[in-house]
C-alpha cells in the first residue's frame, strides 16, 4: 500500500478519506511543470481545451490553488471532467466541471468547482467608459452557480458515488485572463478585489495568480 505522510511518521492511506486515485500533492509540484504552465500561457492563442489537458495531465499544479485558502495541507484531491448530472435533451443541459478540488486541513474537508476560460480572455469589458464583466466572465460564473446549486441539492448522491468525503455545498473559483489587463488601470484592480472580498464562496483567479501560487510551492 502507499504510504502517505500526514506526521513525520509515514501512515497508511486513511479508508474513510475520498479514492486514493484523487489524490495530487502540492509539495509534488516540479519545475518542469511550472516552467511548462508558464510558455502554455504566454502563447496567445492557446483556448480552454488545451489549458484544461496540461492541467488534467499536472495535476499538481491545480491543488496549489489550494494554498491561497490555507487549506491541503493534510492532503488534496483533484476530480477531472467528471459529469454531476446527466443532460436531458431538449429539457436541461449536462453539468461537468473542469475540476473538482478538494483540500483537508485542521479544520476538515473542503471541496471546490473550477471552471476554466482561457489566460485571453478579459474578465472585464468596457463601453462608453462602463465596465462590466466580459461574456466570458460571466457565462463562467453562471456556470458556477449552477455547478454549485446542483452540489448542495445532490450532495449525498455524489459523497456517495464518487466518493467524495464531506461533499458538500462547494464554493467555486473562475480561472480567466491575466494580470495585463490590470495594468495602469486602477477601476479594474479595485474591481476584482472588491468581488472577491465581497464574494470569498465565488472568488476569480488569474493564470498569473495560479503560477504565483505555484512558485509558492516549487
Amino acid at each position: 500500500m502507499k504510504q502517505f505522510t500526514i506526521s513525520s511518521d509515514p501512515e497508511p492511506y486513511p479508508t474513510n478519506w475520498p479514492p486514493e486515485t484523487y489524490v495530487a500533492y502540492q509539495q509534488e509540484v516540479k519545475r518542469e511543470q511550472l516552467d511548462g504552465l508558464r510558455q502554455l500561457i504566454e502563447k496567445k492563442d492557446v483556448g480552454e481545451t488545451q489549458m484544461d489537458k496540461y492541467l488534467q495531465d499536472n495535476p499538481e499544479i491545480v491543488v496549489c490553488l489550494l494554498g491561497q485558502f490555507y487549506n491541503g495541507h493534510h492532503a488534496s484531491w483533484i476530480v477531472p471532467q467528471q459529469a454531476i448530472r446527466s443532460p436531458q435533451p431538449e429539457v436541461i443541459p449536462g453539468l461537468k466541471p473542469d475540476f473538482i478540488l478538494g483540500g483537508k486541513s485542521s479544520d476538515g474537508f473542503l471541496w471546490y468547482v473550477i471552471e476554466l476560460k482561457a489566460p485571453k480572455h478579459a474578465l472585464f469589458s468596457k463601453k462608453d467608459n462602463n465596465l462590466r464583466l466580459s461574456s466570458d466572465a460571466n457565462r463562467g460564473l453562471i456556470q458556477l452557480l449552477e455547478y454549485i446549486d446542483y452540489c448542495s441539492h445532490a450532495q449525498a448522491y455524489l459523497r456517495d458515488s464518487l466518493g467524495l468525503t464531506n461533499f458538500r455545498e462547494p464554493k467555486g473559483i473562475l480561472l480567466i485572463g491575466n494580470e495585463s489587463e490590470f495594468e495602469d488601470d486602477n477601476r479594474r484592480q479595485d474591481l476584482k478585489a472588491d468581488w472577491n472580498r465581497n464574494c470569498p464562496d465565488l472568488p476569480i483567479h488569474t493564470y498569473d495568480a495560479l503560477i504565483r501560487a505555484v512558485e509558492q510551492k516549487v
